[in-house]
């Protein structure tokens, strides 16, 4: 019995092996690279293996507390907390662990396969959880124990639910709805439909705010390049230093983005407390040298144009969800009343989604008034109203078209 569990828990025992491959290793080489070409070689590896893990570490949520050393402040008195999580060793690392779930989930028995993966992976976050302190900053150890293995234990038991029930990609995401459906009986309630129009058109709204945003930042990026050039030459890194800088900032490119989101909805981003730049005004106080915080825009009385993009995307989403149910309601303002329950219910689900990610995209940069950097997360409300008024005037629309919907759907 316990020879054929061990050979059912083997291939398991790979997949963290592999998340760490896939999320801590391209730390390792560029702190790695740091200690050999910034450093010389005058310090203990030890020191850029630490460093590693903390990055790693603050992906998952876990803040590092400077202390003292090459990464303390000058001229600051005390500690001082780094919480600035980089969310793309998170997307990389619930990515990995996802795909670890769908190939292990046909490998034995469910419950062996967690506890195989939730061993291993307990083993390997202890490892390095135990080497992330040293004398310049210390994490506290049973934060750095519990959400590196919560998290991923988490989406690695999602991932084996999806995929166990059929091998057909997207048959067990059916049928895990399916269940849900019939366990809270929502087709039973009369309002059920306009619920789940609600989350689609909240889903569809987010890929259009994501999709304005990205581009929004490329453009910015572009728009003021000699800008972060300035700062790269003024950091005298040379080449080594610019390609390890690059490759840092591409860890809170996710962040970028949500910072872009809340710029363009008009809750702006502040770099320090007591700092905001919106469409509606910029007051920003000296910036750290960080070269991608030059393409902050400046602000200008054209960009306030820019906030109907978040009205452009609440109308879309409600569009795309409530045109099927459009056509089944009645006319007047009782019809209007429930479609438009269904907008607003898009917008709430919207806000909670926006306010989820300025959380994680936000947090302590530096000592001092860096304390505070990224989206003020109660500002989130600002996109969402947005969002409604867009999506009000969308459920207006549909329900003025009804007799066009009406001749569409007799055809």
């Amino acid at each position: 019995m316990l020879r054929r569990r061990l050979r059912e828990i083997a291939p398991v025992s790979v997949e963290p092996l592999t998340l760490l491959l896939v999320t801590f290793l391209p730390l390792l080489v560029v702190t790695t690279a740091m200690w050999i070409f910034d450093d010389g070689l005058r310090t203990s590896w030890g020191g850029a293996w630490s460093l590693a893990v903390r990055v790693w570490l603050l992906g998952f949520g876990v803040p590092s507390e400077v202390t003292a050393g090459a990464l303390a402040a000058p001229g600051t008195i005390g500690s001082y907390s780094f919480t600035l999580m980089p969310l793309g060793v998170l997307i990389a690392a619930v990515w990995s662990s996802w795909r670890s779930g769908s190939r292990t989930a046909q490998a034995g028995p469910l419950p062996t396969v967690w506890i195989g993966y939730a061993l291993v992976l307990a083993v390997a976050v202890g490892l390095l959880a135990t080497t992330a302190s040293n004398a310049s900053a210390r994490v506290s150890l049973l934060p750095a124990l519990l959400l590196p293995w919560l998290l991923n234990l988490i989406v690695f038991v999602a991932a084996t639910l999806v995929h166990a029930p059929d091998s057909r990609p997207g048959a067990g995401v059916r049928v895990l709805l399916s269940r849900l459906r019939a366990w809270t009986h929502v087709d039973e309630v009369v309002a059920g439909p306009f619920v789940w129009a609600a989350l689609r058109g909240a889903a569809v709204t987010m890929v259009a705010l994501v999709g304005a945003a990205t581009i929004g930042l490329t453009v910015s990026v572009l728009g003021n390049w000699m800008s972060i050039v300035a700062v790269y030459e003024s950091l005298h890194g040379g080449w080594t230093g610019v390609i390890i800088m690059s490759l840092t900032q591409l860890l809170y490119l996710p962040n970028l983005v949500i910072w872009a989101i809340g710029w363009v909805g008009g809750a702006g981003i502040a770099v320090g407390t007591g700092s905001l730049a919106s469409p509606l005004g910029t007051l920003v106080a000296p910036m750290p040298a960080i070269p991608v915080l030059g393409a902050i825009p400046t602000g200008g009385s054209w960009q306030i144009v820019l906030l109907l993009l978040p009205v452009l995307a609440g109308f879309v989403g409600a569009w795309f969800a409530l045109r099927p149910l459009a056509a089944e309601l009645v006319g007047g303002w009782h019809g209007w009343l429930v479609v438009a329950a269904s907008a607003v219910g898009q917008a709430v689900a919207t806000w909670l989604v926006l306010t989820v990610l300025a959380a994680l995209a936000s947090g302590a940069l530096g000592p001092g008034r860096l304390q505070e950097v990224g989206v003020p997360i109660w500002r989130m409300i600002i996109p969402a109203g947005f969002v409604a008024l867009g999506a009000l005037i969308a459920a207006t629309v549909l329900l003025l078209r009804r007799p066009a919907l009406d001749e569409t759907a007799n055809r």
